[in-house]
């Protein structure tokens, strides 16, 4: 049998630069796959599988809750106490499924935006994915391009950006036998890259990979829920120690190793209480909410065609108040016809434009336009191409006739006032004006001392989006301010802004020339910029912000990757540059501007609703710290609250509430700090709750002792009146009422009344029901006994059990409580709600006395 070859190894594999028209042939690109030689980066960016599922499963308070659960077990805690263990896998469970879900989305979407290459193999030019590129490719390097290798130029010329790798931002020219390195952007031109080095092996293969991929955004929930958990945290051991110091635990181990028995009722009460207080503190979901609210932000968004690459960029999006727009191709749909030519002098400019055009590398909208208008020809040939630069504003080409043609920007040519007027009074009609101008000679850097002939203008009309009106009039509508930021004329770009409906687009300035000292009064002042380089671009953003905004940026071209990377949230459209892609946070993959709205609107929903739930989530934290801390101060002799009093706060009132509220539709503008926002809604609401306890017991303690309330129904009062708090706390903040939140709260009050009562005595007696059931039906001895399971009489007989089982809890409950218990919980809401509300508008009052001191604008 004939033995099968081996894969090569990378040191066996023939290296070498091949023929530039030539290229790799198929079998050689097939040897440097098998010796992975390939372009595929073992980078991978977003979580993996494995991620996923450890931090969903092994979270810090997670750990803490298994804790509680292990203790319980050693020490024979009856099995109705473990219902806390329930909603922490639901939770985890929940959190799974719905990061999958995200990742399986983003991923589809990515395939759509994925980064294409053109390589030469086999003498063929071919489209193929970067990571499909093999070492020694000959690689077809364009403007708008990410260069995802490294290695020497063998054709052509570019100017690049390499800022990723280098920090600086002004561009560099590179020709043949100059390398270039992966992470770079192609700013103009076109070259052929022979792949020295791909994968792994290019220079810097880290900072490639973040060049890869979106920033991250400076997120102020994540921030505040990290600084929570971390709060949380510190209050908890000190808290947890005094309870075990104050408790029985140390008499219950010492009673336990001397007997052996660790299951003895003094270390079971003991553990059974400091693991209540632990698990009343824990807010149990609200971070798993947190991230499958963002997670179900993304999916939704992900069916209107938007990628979001990050959870927490949904939250930026919320936040946005300035939102600027680079002209072409968002503005305007980026389809330019030429609609006039202007000859300044008597020399026709067909055969020079289209020899012009044909020696150029660019393949934008404006070159399509003018070739769509020239054609292209080879009448003269080409002896040196300077490709068009956003800091030249220009292209320019020496022919064959041996003249040096210049195509660009008439103010960056000439200074001909005549010819500067009329240009002013096409851009004032919202066209674009280029010139063509020409001087003897070979290419000279500066113009200055050159003898220049003016040879026509050649006017281009830009076609506005159909769908920007209405979303710009949207934006005004919602308190988002917008301003335009674009290299054009700034009349053109007014005139543009006009016919978009954006608000004060008369109010234009050109940058050309400005210090960088003027932007920050510019800034604010001015709503159209135009003639603005890259780096003003970034600058302005930085001034926006620095102002107290929250930015988003808008763009599709290489020119605004550096204001891309500034602001604070960055949208780039699906049909623009590879590399304004590769650095946003938002793709729209339709390049449909009406998207931004509803972009906005989910985020909006998705942070006021985070918000909403997790002021309940805290409102269970810090009640519980404070009854703790009393108990141990010994206010109360032990813990007044039992598992099953929190199960019914947690599970109706906190946990099903808080879902509900999470899918809410909600796109009120947000207001504040997520943080802020939340301590001075759940602070007030915890302190309540812990004062309703407080008052609980000792009117239970001064009933009982009066004979008016009967001892055996002072743990169910305790719990009955905390229950009935947090229930006030609920309607607090599902203030105001509409349809949907008189909804969450009928659900939550059906629930809460129906089981307030019950279902603590149902979870009491649970083990001695089932167990008392099973023996009936099942005969110890006789294994086959458990077949019975199957029958239809085992079911009959145990639905009838627990029908009469809950009638006979309900019956013996509403008999055991006196008038006194029920005039009690009747009366206290018209106390409590007062109470309430005190507390809560004191804490407000001190919110708004901070946020006047300090200067911000948050507004409760």
């Amino acid at each position: 049998m004939k033995k099968k070859k081996s894969k090569l190894t990378p040191s066996e594999v023939n290296r070498y630069i091949p023929d530039l028209n030539k290229g790799l042939s198929t079998e050689e690109v097939k040897n440097r796959q098998d010796a992975e030689l390939s372009n595929a980066c073992t980078f991978k960016s977003g979580k993996s599988y494995l991620d996923i599922f450890r931090e969903n499963i092994f979270t810090y308070f997670n750990m803490l809750l298994f804790g509680v659960f292990i203790a319980f077990a050693l020490a024979g805690v009856q099995i109705s106490k473990y219902g806390f263990i329930i909603n922490v896998i639901a939770n985890a469970t929940i959190g799974i499924v719905q990061e999958i879900k995200a990742k399986k989305a983003i991923a589809k979407l990515k395939l759509v935006v994925a980064p294409t290459a053109y390589v030469i193999r086999d003498g063929i030019r071919l489209s193929i994915a970067v990571e499909d590129i093999v070492a020694d490719d000959i690689v077809e390097i364009t403007a708008g391009q990410q260069i995802s290798i490294d290695g020497p130029i063998i054709g052509g010329l570019v100017e690049i950006n390499e800022s990723l790798l280098t920090g600086e931002s002004i561009p560099v020219n590179k020709t043949i036998n100059e390398n270039v390195l992966a992470g770079s952007f192609v700013i103009s031109g076109k070259a052929y890259i022979h792949a020295a080095k791909v994968g792994d092996a290019t220079y810097s293969a880290g900072i490639q990979a973040k060049a890869k991929t979106f920033k991250k955004v400076k997120s102020e929930l994540m921030k505040s829920i990290y600084m929570l958990i971390k709060l949380i945290s510190v209050c908890m051991i000190p808290i947890v120690i005094g309870l075990i110091i104050r408790g029985d635990l140390f008499p219950g181990l010492a009673d336990a190793f001397t007997t052996g028995d660790f299951q003895n009722d003094i270390l079971r009460k003991s553990v059974l209480e400091i693991g209540t207080a632990m698990v009343g503190m824990i807010p149990t979901g609200m971070i798993l909410l947190s991230s499958v609210s963002l997670a179900v932000g993304i999916v939704k968004l992900s069916k209107k065609h938007t990628m979001v690459q990050d959870l927490y960029s949904i939250e930026m999006l919320a936040r946005v108040d300035t939102i600027c727009f680079d002209k072409t191709g968002t503005l305007s749909n980026g389809n330019m016809d030429v609609e006039k030519i202007v000859l300044l002098d008597s020399k026709k400019i067909d055969k020079i434009m289209g020899s012009f055009l044909n020696a150029l590398p660019e393949n934008n909208k404006t070159s399509l336009a003018l070739i769509d208008k020239f054609g292209i020809n080879s009448e003269y040939t080409s002896e040196q191409v300077i490709p068009f630069s956003s800091a030249r504003k220009t292209s320019t080409v020496t022919l064959s006739d041996g003249n040096t043609y210049i195509l660009g920007a008439p103010e960056f040519i000439t200074t001909n006032e005549k010819i500067l007027s009329l240009v002013s009074v096409y851009a004032g009609k919202g066209y674009r004006v280029l010139m063509l101008a020409s001087y003897e000679g070979s290419y000279k850097e500066t113009l200055a001392d050159t003898n220049i002939t003016n040879m026509a203008l050649i006017i281009i009309k830009d076609q506005v989006r159909k769908e920007v009106r209405a979303t710009m009039d949207w934006f005004a509508a919602n308190d988002v301010e917008t301003k335009i930021i674009s290299g054009d004329n700034p009349i053109t770009v007014s005139q543009i802004a006009k016919e978009a409906g954006v608000r004060n687009a008369d109010k234009c300035i050109s940058l050309e020339g400005v210090v960088d000292s003027e932007l920050p009064r510019l800034a604010n002042e001015y709503y159209v910029f135009g003639r603005v380089s890259p780096e003003q671009k970034a600058l302005l953003i930085k001034e926006l912000q620095n102002s107290g905004k929250t930015v988003a940026y808008v763009g599709d071209g290489v020119n605004d990757i550096l204001p891309l990377k500034t602001a604070d949230c960055s949208i780039a459209m699906a049909e623009g540059a590879d590399a304004a892609k590769s650095v946003s946070n938002v793709v729209l993959l339709d390049s449909n501007f009406a998207n931004l709205p509803e972009v906005v609107n989910e985020g909006r929903r998705v942070i006021n609703n985070i918000t909403r739930s997790s002021t309940l989530f805290l409102m269970k934290t810090f009640s519980m710290l404070l009854i703790s801390l009393l108990t141990i101060f010994a206010v109360f002799p032990e813990l007044p609250l039992d598992m099953e009093s929190l199960y019914l706060t947690n599970t109706f009132i906190v946990g099903i509430s808080s879902i509900l509220l999470s899918v809410e539709p909600s796109v009120d503008k947000l207001q504040g700090t997520f943080k802020r926002n939340v301590f001075s809604k759940s602070l007030p609401a915890g302190i309540f709750i812990a004062l309703t306890v407080i008052i609980a017991y000792f009117l239970c303690d001064i009933g009982v002792s009066i004979g008016i309330l009967d001892t055996g129904t002072t743990a169910s009062m305790i719990a009955a009146f905390y229950t009935i708090a947090a229930f006030i706390v609920l309607i607090r903040i599902c203030l105001p009422f509409n349809n949907y939140r008189v909804v969450v709260l009928t659900t939550a009050f059906v629930f809460v009344v129906g089981l307030v009562l019950i279902a603590p005595s149902i979870a009491l007696d649970g083990e001695k029901f089932f167990s008392e059931f099973f023996s009936s039906q099942f005969d110890s001895t006789d294994p086959s006994t458990v077949y019975t399971i199957f029958s239809g009489e085992f079911w009959t007989n145990l639905v009838d059990k627990i029908q009469a089982n809950v009638f006979n809890i309900g019956s013996s409950i509403f008999a055991d409580y006196g008038k006194a218990n029920w005039l009690s919980m009747a009366i206290y809401p018209i106390f409590g709600i007062p109470i309430y509300y005190m507390l809560d508008k004191s804490c407000s009052r001190s919110k708004l006395e901070i946020s006047i001191k300090y200067g911000e604008k948050d507004v409760y």
